[in-house]
């Protein structure tokens, strides 16, 4: 879990700002990333920080679960 009160890109394994592992693969700097890639990494990352744990990956996000069910 993140270390402090806010979670930042690192935390979430997006990849940002500089290069990174996320669950979708790794990122090389300058390499654009879609919107819709990055919320599927930030997702993907707060399933796996919270075990698989829907309602609780989407508090981790701060979306509703109805949304994360969603995506």
């Amino acid at each position: 879990l993140a270390e402090g009160a806010e979670i930042g890109p690192a935390h979430l394994g997006l990849g940002l700002p500089g290069p990174g592992s996320g669950p979708a693969g790794p990122v090389q700097p300058g390499e654009p990333v879609t919107l819709a890639e990055a919320e599927r990494r930030a997702i993907d990352a707060a399933l796996a920080a919270t075990g698989g744990n829907k309602a609780r990956a989407a508090t981790l996000l701060g979306i509703a679960r109805s949304t994360l069910n969603e995506k």
